[in-house]
């Protein structure tokens, strides 16, 4: 698509071209040059269900990285029920190259399923996100909180004017509210989960440390065969691991993968000998993170 508005087009402020215009490959992660940006442009069927735009600058490591961050943020909220096949329609940068892990690369695709070629008889214009849906429900549910919470409000100021003047009434009004409140501590109480939830997934969310992606790294350092992690820890600026494996032989090979692994780059590790069990050899390995980037300012 061109860099600037075509000259046939209305005035406008900005323009994005749209994945909506394309016919994608279902279930799938579609990765293309626009202007001077890549898009990539994530599938659900046949339903376009998140896309995302990042400079075209960026190498072939830090587009595995965005896509595999994107791909598990997805597949975290439920968006995505799989992780996707890899489409690439940039010239000399085949799907293989920047597939995150646990996704495959596409086959050939046959010309009726997915052409490139954009089409603006596929712009709707009534397409919204995941997370834009997401966004609307909690602003309902809130807007309705709020009409109850001032609902209850009002019934007590209500309640405080007239009780002098109906002390008779009063006990029929306090069981009534009483049954308001208890309806509101229900519905109080359907947040809890939630509360919950963030309580253990909040620490996965620290921006200065990226847990998801250390652990991404650590499980690409395993070596193949019976081999696992028992622990993944990070705290007070140090990552621990701790695992099993059947042989000291793909523990010390496991060491060596962390020491050369380019994804946790700047770790400084402090390896313990592998113990060898009966059954089972166990290793602990720590390293020293790098502090976070301070930001620059502007």
């Amino acid at each position: 698509f061109p860099p600037e508005l075509p000259e046939t087009f209305p005035a406008a402020e900005r323009f994005d071209g749209s994945p909506f215009l394309l016919k994608l490959p279902p279930n799938s992660v579609t990765l293309w040059r626009e202007a001077d940006d890549y898009v990539a442009a994530f599938t659900r069927g046949r339903e376009v269900v998140y896309w995302e735009t990042a400079d075209r600058a960026a190498g072939v490591e830090e587009l595995r990285t965005w896509l595999s961050l994107i791909e598990q943020r997805l597949l975290g909220e439920g968006v995505l029920a799989a992780p996707p096949k890899v489409v690439s329609w940039v010239e000399g940068l085949p799907a293989e190259r920047v597939a995150p892990a646990g996704c495959l690369p596409a086959a050939e695709l046959a010309d009726d399923v997915a052409t490139g070629a954009p089409s603006l008889e596929r712009a709707t214009g009534d397409w919204k996100p995941a997370s834009a849906h997401i966004a609307e429900a909690k602003r309902l549910q809130r807007e309705r909180m709020r009409k109850i919470v001032l609902a209850v409000v009002a019934g007590y100021l209500v309640l405080g004017a007239i009780l002098f003047l109906y002390a008779g009434i009063l006990k029929w009004k306090a069981a009534r509210l009483a049954s308001e409140t208890a309806a509101l501590k229900a519905q109080v109480a359907l947040f809890e989960p939630t509360i919950r939830d963030w309580a253990v997934i909040e620490p996965t969310a620290e921006p200065s440390q990226f847990p998801l992606e250390l652990l991404n790294g650590v499980v690409a350092a395993m070596p193949p065969g019976n081999i696992h992690l028992t622990k993944f820890i990070i705290e007070d600026g140090r990552l621990q691991v701790d695992g099993e494996s059947e042989s000291f032989s793909l523990a010390t090979d496991f060491y060596n993968n962390l020491a050369a692994s380019e994804a946790l780059k700047g770790i400084q590790w402090s390896n313990s000998n592998p113990n060898v069990g009966a059954t089972v050899t166990t290793f602990h390995a720590e390293g020293a993170l790098p502090p976070p980037a301070m930001p620059s300012e502007p």
